[in-house]
């Protein structure tokens, strides 16, 4: 093997092992984050795109009441913004004007 190949070969290992190290960390944020599928279609759209997943580890949960049911109140952990909120599954509350997150 020529000394030519094995630098290559070696930049070809190390841009793997850091790009499989990096989707790992995303998806650490991403599941840790604690929103699930549904929570995470932040546009209402009915599908949740990898762009609302990665928005998701901006968003914060809290747990409120509306009406004496219990819900999830969801916010932008930059400035309190109100996205949405959801009882039983449902969205009752949605901001029309939270930013759109791009497909």
């Amino acid at each position: 093997m020529k000394k030519t190949d094995f630098g290559r070969v070696l930049c070809f290992v190390l841009g793997m092992t850091m790009g499989i190290f990096l989707t790992g960390a995303l998806a650490h944020e991403v599941i840790g984050s604690g929103h699930t599928d549904a929570e995470m279609d932040w546009n209402g759209d009915g599908e949740t795109s990898l762009g609302e997943m990665l928005y998701g580890i901006d968003v914060g949960v809290r747990s409120v009441e509306v009406n004496g049911c219990p819900c999830r109140f969801f916010f932008e952990y930059k400035d309190g913004r109100s996205i949405k909120t959801m009882c039983d599954g449902k969205i009752v509350d949605f901001d029309p004007y939270a930013p759109a997150v791009g497909q």
